[in-house]
C-alpha cells in the first residue's frame, strides 16, 4: 500500500509552492505556516522514497505511508478551495481577465486556509515523530532522470513487435488457422479457436490475421528473413500469402468484439447491429481501432434482446460474415449469440480466442481448436534477449550472465511470451556500459514467486511496476481508468496526464514533451502495447494488456488512487479517493462519491450534475448517448480537462464557459454541441480563457475576434476566419496544431495570420479558390503535416517548390487537379504520408516512375472518379506497408507489387470490381 504517495505528495509541494509564488503578499501569517508545512513534506517525501525502495511488507510502515498520503490529499483539498474561493471572487468582482496578484484575497478564505493549515502542521509532526516506531529510515531514494528515457526514447522504434514474439512464429502449424479461414470446401458457419492463457500471445496472433499483414505471415513460416519475395518463395506459396492478405476482404462484413469477464449481450448486440449498419470507418493511419463497446444508434424501444437477436439475423442474412470474438470466458455468451448469427452456408467464419479450451468445443465440437502454448527455452532466450538487448548481437553475451542471470530469469517466466516482454523491458533500461551482470542480476534477485503460473506472471508485472520512478507508477496506474480492451489516444492521454498535474515542469520544455517521454518509456518497459503510430514514428493509439490493465486496477485501489466501476463488478464507494471511473455501468453507483473528487471518466453514462464537485479538474465523458444535458459547469472554476467526446446532441448553457476561468484543454471531437442560449454567448466567453492551450471541435465553429489573447495555444482546430482578426498579429509562439474554415474568402488576413505562426507543425485549412500565397508555405520549414480541401485559384498549378521541404504528411482533396500530381509530389523527398482524396484529381492515369517517393510509407486514394490507370515502376514506393483505395469504380486493376518488400497491409471499400477476388484482382499472379 501507498506505493504512489510520494508522487501524492510531489503534486501537492507543486501547489504550495505555486500559492507562495502567487500569494506571497496577502498570505501574512499564513505564509510561516505554509512554508513549515512545505519544508516538513519535503522531508517526509524522503521518507517516503525510502520505504519505496525497501518495498517494506511492515503492516505499521504501510500504515504510516497512508497517513501521510491522506494528510497530503488534505493540504490539497485545503489549497483547492482556497483558490476556489479567491476566483469566485474574483469573477463577482468583475475582475475576470484581471490576474490575480491585483485582487487582495476576502478575510474569510485566508482565515479558513489558516486554521486548515494549523490543524495540518499539527498532524504533520505526529506523523514525523513516529517515523522511527514504524522503521522507516531517511534516504534520499531514486530520482528520476528524463534526460536518460530520452536518450533511449527512439531505440525501439524500428522493431516489430509481432516479429519480435518468436513463440508465433515457431510452429509448423500456424498457417492452418489462415486455411480454415479460406476453405473453400467448408461452406458451413465455422468457429475457429485460439486457445492459450493469458499473456500468451493469442489476441496478437489474431490480430496479425484480422489485419492481413504480410510481412509477419512470412514470419509465421520462418520466412522473415528473405530479401526477394520472387528469388525466395515459391509461386504457389506466393500466391498462397497474396490470397492470406485478402482474407478480410473475402468476407463483405467483418467485426471485431472485444469481450470482456462478464460481458453484457444487450451492449453486444448494439454494437454488431451498428457494424453490420453503418458505412465502413475511415481510418487516417488504417490500422485496426476497435469501436467502442457502447455504441448508441438502436432506438430506444429496441431494448429487448430477442429483438436485437431477430435485427441482427436481419442484416447478416445472406452475407458471408467475419467476426472476432477476442477473450471469450464462458460458454453462455456464445449460445446466446449463435441464434444471431446465420448459418447459411456462405462460408462465414467466427473467429474465437479463449481462455478455456471447454469454451472453443462447446463453441463448435467439430473444430478442433489451436492451442498456444508456453514457449520453449530457446524460444523464452531469444525473446528475452532480443527485448532486453535490442540494438545489441544476443550472442556477445558473456556466459556467466547466460548461466547465473538469462536461465534462471527464463525459469521463472515459464515461458509465458508477455512476462519474457516485461522482464525484457525492465532489462533493456539498465546501462550496459556499466555492469550488466550485477544490474541483472538484481533484476533476477527481486523477483519474489511462490506459487502456480498466474500468481508468477502477475508477480513479473508487479516487479516491473515496483521498478518505476514515481512518476511512472501514477501515469501507469491511470490506465485503470479507461475501459477493458479501450484503445488509447496517445494524444488524448498526455492530455489528461497534464490535467492531473502528474507532469512535472523540466526546463524549457513543455509537459506535453516530458509527458511523451513517460509515454515512451512504459511502451519500452512493455507496459503497454501500441496500436498504431504516426508517419513520423510518434505514438498515435495504445491498449493496456488485460492482465496489467488488471495490476493497475489493483494498484489503483490498494492505493485509493483511482476507484473504477464496472458493469458486473461489485463496488464499494470510497469517499477517501479522489479519482473516479464510471465504466458503462449506473451513475447511481457513485451518488456516496466523495465531493472533493478532482476527476471523473465517464464512459457510457452521464452524471445528472456536477454543482457540488467544486474542485474538480479533470471531466472526460465519452460515448454517451443522444440529448445528453450537462449541469452544473458553472461551479467548476478549478476545471483544467473538459473533454466531450462521442457525444450526440449535447446541451449545455453557454453562460457556464464563463465561469471555467483555468481551463487549460477543450476536446469536443466526435461531439455536436447545442447551446441553451445562443452559440455566439458560448463563443464570445470561451475565447475570453486564457488558460486555454488545446481546443479541438469536429466541426467549424466561430473563431476568437482576436488570437492576441491566446498566448498559450498549442492546439486550436477547427474553427471558422473571423474577418475582425485584423492585419497585424502577434505571433502565436506556442501554436502547433491549427486548423482554420475560411467562409469569408478573405484569403489576405488568412495568409498574414499563418506568417505569424513560427511552431506551426501541423495545419490544416478548408475553403474555396484557395490561392497561392495559401498552397505556398515553403517559408514554413517547420511544417510537418498539411491538408488543404477545396478548389484552387485558376491561375495555380501544383509545384513541388510551394511545399514545406520537410512535409512529411500531405491531403488534398477538392483540389481539382487536371494533371498528374505525382511526378510533383515525388519531389517532396520526406514524405511518409500521401492521401488524395475526393474530387483531389480529375484525370484517368497515375503514373509513378522508378526512384520516386523513396520514403513513402503510406498512400491512401479515394474517390478520384475518373481513374482508371495507375502505373508503378519498379524501384519506386519501396518502403510503402500500407495501401488504402476507396470508390474509384473506374480503376480496374492495381500495379505490381512484388518490390514491394516492406508492404503490409491493402483495404479497399466501395470497389464493386474488386468483391469476390479480392486483392488478386489487382496483383500480377
Amino acid at each position: 500500500m501507498g506505493k504512489i504517495a510520494d508522487t501524492i505528495v510531489e503534486i501537492v509541494l507543486g501547489k504550495i509552492a505555486d500559492i507562495l509564488s502567487k500569494e506571497a503578499d496577502f498570505l501574512g501569517e499564513v505564509r510561516d505556516k505554509m512554508e513549515s508545512v512545505e519544508r516538513e513534506l519535503g522531508r517526509i517525501q524522503s521518507f517516503l522514497t525510502d520505504a519505496k525502495s525497501k518495498r517494506t511488507q511492515n503492516q505499521r510502515a504501510r500504515h504510516w505511508i497512508n497517513e501521510v498520503r491522506d494528510v497530503a490529499y488534505n493540504i490539497e483539498d485545503a489549497v483547492d478551495e482556497y483558490f476556489v474561493e479567491m476566483n469566485y471572487n474574483r469573477q463577482n468582482g468583475g475582475t475576470f481577465m484581471f490576474s490575480m496578484k491585483y485582487f487582495k484575497p476576502p478575510v474569510p478564505a485566508l482565515h479558513s486556509l489558516g486554521s486548515k493549515i494549523a490543524k495540518i502542521q499539527t498532524r504533520l509532526s505526529e506523523i514525523s515523530e513516529s517515523k522511527d516506531r514504524y522503521e522507516v529510515c531517511l534516504d534520499q531514494g531514486k530520482e528520476w532522470e528524463p534526460k536518460q528515457h530520452l536518450r533511449r526514447r527512439y531505440v525501439l522504434e524500428d522493431i516489430d513487435e509481432t516479429e519480435v514474439v518468436v513463440g508465433l512464429q515457431a510452429g509448423k502449424n500456424k498457417k492452418k488457422i489462415l486455411n480454415l479461414l479460406l476453405d473453400a470446401n467448408l461452406s458451413r458457419r465455422a468457429v475457429i479457436s485460439i486457445v492459450g492463457p493469458g499473456g500468451v500471445g493469442k489476441t496478437t496472433l489474431t490480430q496479425m490475421i484480422y489485419k492481413r499483414q504480410v510481412q509477419p505471415l512470412f514470419s509465421y513460416l520462418n520466412l522473415h528473413e528473405s530479401k526477394s519475395w520472387r528469388t525466395q518463395v515459391q509461386p504457389n506459396l506466393m500466391t498462397f500469402l497474396v490470397y492470406i492478405c485478402s482474407a478480410r476482404g473475402e468476407f463483405s462484413n467483418h467485426m471485431w468484439l472485444t469481450i470482456s469477464q462478464k460481458p453484457n449481450l444487450s451492449d453486444i448486440l448494439r454494437k454488431m447491429i451498428n457494424l453490420s449498419s453503418s458505412e465502413p470507418n475511415v481510418q487516417d493511419e488504417g490500422h485496426l481501432i476497435e469501436p467502442n463497446m457502447q455504441d448508441h444508434l438502436i432506438e430506444p424501444m429496441e431494448q429487448d434482446e430477442c429483438h436485437l437477436i431477430a435485427k441482427l439475423k436481419r442484416l447478416l442474412s445472406g452475407k458471408r460474415y467475419l467476426i472476432v470474438m477476442d477473450d471469450v470466458w464462458n460458454n453462455d455468451l456464445w449460445d446466446q449469440l449463435k441464434t444471431a448469427l446465420p448459418n447459411e452456408n456462405k462460408g462465414s467464419r467466427v473467429l474465437m480466442t479463449s481462455r478455456f479450451i471447454n469454451v472453443a468445443k462447446s463453441a463448435d465440437p467439430l473444430m478442433e481448436p489451436y492451442l498456444l502454448d508456453f514457449l520453449k527455452e530457446n524460444e523464452s532466450q531469444v525473446l528475452l534477449l532480443k527485448k532486453a538487448l535490442p540494438i545489441q548481437n544476443p550472442d556477445e553475451i558473456c556466459s556467466s550472465i547466460l548461466e547465473k542471470v538469462v536461465k534462471p530469469l527464463l525459469n521463472k517466466c515459464k515461458g509465458l511470451p508477455l512476462a519474457l516482454i516485461v522482464v525484457g523491458g525492465i532489462l533493456s533500461t539498465k546501462d550496459p556500459s556499466y555492469d550488466s551482470y550485477h544490474a541483472w542480476k538484481r533484476v533476477l534477485d527481486r523477483m519474489d514467486w511462490h506459487s502456480d503460473e498466474g500468481k508468477n506472471c502477475m508477480d513479473v508485472l508487479a516487479m516491473s511496476y515496483e521498478d518505476m520512478p514515481h512518476h511512472l507508477k501514477a501515469c501507469f496506474i491511470y490506465f485503470s481508468s479507461f475501459p477493458e480492451g479501450h484503445e488509447i489516444s496517445a494524444k488524448h492521454l498526455i492530455r489528461l496526464w497534464t490535467a492531473e498535474g502528474f507532469i512535472p515542469c523540466t526546463g524549457s520544455r513543455t509537459m506535453e514533451e516530458t509527458a511523451e517521454d513517460c509515454l515512451d518509456e512504459l511502451v519500452q518497459r512493455c507496459m503497454v502495447q501500441v496500436s498504431s503510430r504516426y508517419t513520423d514514428g510518434s505514438l498515435k493509439n495504445l491498449k493496456v494488456h488485460d492482465l496489467l490493465r488488471d495490476l493497475a486496477v489493483h494498484e489503483a485501489k490498494e492505493d485509493n488512487f483511482i476507484t473504477v466501476f464496472s458493469k458486473g463488478v461489485l463496488h464499494q464507494p470510497n469517499r477517501a479517493t479522489r479519482r473516479v471511473s464510471l465504466q458503462f455501468c449506473s451513475s447511481q453507483l457513485i451518488k456516496d462519491i466523495n465531493p472533493n473528487t478532482r476527476s471523473f471518466l465517464l464512459f457510457g453514462e452521464l452524471l445528472p450534475n456536477f454543482i457540488k464537485f467544486r474542485l474538480l479538474k479533470v471531466l472526460q465523458i465519452e460515448d454517451v448517448g443522444q440529448g445528453i444535458e450537462l449541469s452544473g459547469l458553472n461551479g467548476l472554476i478549478n476545471l483544467k480537462h473538459l473533454g466531450i467526446r462521442n457525444c450526440k446532441n449535447v446541451r449545455v448553457d453557454s453562460r457556464s464557459f464563463g465561469c471555467l476561468l483555468n481551463l487549460e484543454i477543450l476536446d469536443l471531437r466526435g461531439t455536436s454541441v447545442k447551446s441553451q442560449t445562443t452559440s455566439m454567448e458560448m463563443h464570445n466567453l470561451l475565447w475570453k480563457i486564457d488558460t486555454l492551450r488545446h481546443v479541438e471541435f469536429s466541426e467549424p465553429l466561430s473563431g476568437p475576434a482576436s488570437l492576441a489573447e491566446l498566448e498559450q495555444l498549442q492546439t486550436l482546430r477547427w474553427i471558422l476566419v473571423s474577418e475582425t482578426w485584423g492585419m497585424e498579429l502577434p505571433g502565436l509562439t506556442n501554436l502547433r496544431r491549427f486548423g482554420i474554415k475560411n467562409t469569408s474568402m478573405q484569403w489576405d488576413i488568412v495568409t498574414n495570420v499563418l506568417r505569424n505562426l513560427p511552431s506551426l507543425v501541423s495545419l490544416g485549412i478548408k475553403g474555396d479558390n484557395i490561392p497561392k500565397e495559401i498552397v505556398d508555405m515553403s517559408t514554413c520549414r517547420n511544417l510537418q503535416s498539411l491538408y488543404l480541401e477545396g478548389t484552387w485559384s485558376l491561375r495555380l498549378s501544383l509545384k513541388a517548390s510551394l511545399f514545406p521541404p520537410h512535409l512529411i504528411k500531405l491531403t488534398l482533396a477538392g483540389s481539382m487537379l487536371t494533371s498528374d500530381p505525382l511526378p510533383e509530389l515525388a519531389k517532396l523527398k520526406h514524405l511518409r504520408k500521401l492521401r488524395l482524396l475526393k474530387l483531389s484529381y480529375l484525370g484517368k492515369k497515375l503514373t509513378c516512375l522508378a526512384g520516386q517517393f523513396l520514403h513513402l510509407k503510406n498512400l491512401e486514394l479515394s474517390h478520384l472518379a475518373e481513374l482508371e490507370v495507375w502505373e508503378m515502376r519498379e524501384e519506386s514506393m519501396v518502403k510503402l506497408n500500407y495501401f488504402k483505395i476507396c470508390g474509384c469504380q473506374k480503376l480496374l486493376a492495381l500495379p505490381e507489387i512484388h518490390h514491394l518488400t516492406a508492404f503490409r497491409e491493402l483495404t479497399w471499400e466501395a470497389m464493386p470490381q474488386f468483391q469476390g477476388s479480392g486483392s488478386r484482382a489487382g496483383f500480377a499472379q
